[in-house]
């Protein structure tokens, strides 16, 4: 049985179907806007710190360990270098300290170039005076001695305030029995109550001690 077809126009000049091929034509460009190219993912990206742990010595030929932070030290900038001496007490700061307020007064410690900044007395040496004035202490450090201080000062002012302000007792127009009654501490001493019976002499006593001894 033979099997039928339609003869399709294979004339050279027939007319081309231009529908299929506007057609995709057009989804070509739609299929490259659907899929948008990232941008800016990786400027978002926090860097890590890295903090040097180890700086150059007092002596310089030598590497010393540095923590973060300001941390109270006691070398004597022999092993840290220096950054100045307090002109207030007399401590020296190193390194390990750097700049900022003392730790035994509390006066600003800084280096001759931040000082020559700040006697310049313009805005810009206003702002670096207390960005330095407000430098923290290491987390953990001890509470600096000028804080203690200052804490103690505060403590006793509202002390002599309090005492200023409160009201005094005027005793003179009270009676006797409204006076406070002074007691003693020793314990010893014998109360009222059994005082008129120790100090009265026992009649009689003094006749049988003598005829006792006869």
């Amino acid at each position: 049985m033979d099997v039928g077809y339609r003869k399709t126009d294979t004339h050279p000049n027939a007319p081309a179907d231009l529908k299929v091929e506007r057609a995709k034509e057009k989804k070509e460009p739609v299929e490259k806007t659907q899929q948008p190219e990232p941008s800016n993912t990786t400027k978002t990206k926090c860097k890590p710190k890295f903090y040097p742990l180890f700086s150059e010595g007092a002596r310089g030929d030598e590497l010393v360990a540095h923590l973060p932070g300001r941390h109270p030290c006691q070398c004597l900038a022999t092993k840290h270098q220096l950054i100045n001496n307090c002109t207030n007490c007399g401590r020296i700061v190193c390194t390990q300290e750097g700049s900022g307020p003392c730790y035994f007064c509390g006066q600003l410690v800084c280096s001759k170039e931040e000082k020559q900044t700040i006697a310049l007395g313009t805005k810009q040496a206003i702002k670096l005076r207390n960005r330095l004035l407000q430098v923290p202490w290491a987390p953990g450090t001890e509470e600096p001695m000028y804080r203690v201080r200052r804490r103690a000062e505060l403590v006793a002012a509202k002390k002599r305030d309090l005492l200023a302000t409160s009201p005094k007792v005027d005793w003179s127009h009270s009676k006797p029995s409204e006076l406070p009654r002074e007691t003693s501490d020793n314990s010893d001493d014998v109360s009222d109550e059994f005082a008129p019976d120790i100090c009265t002499p026992v009649a009689g006593a003094q006749q049988r001690l003598e005829e006792g001894k006869s």
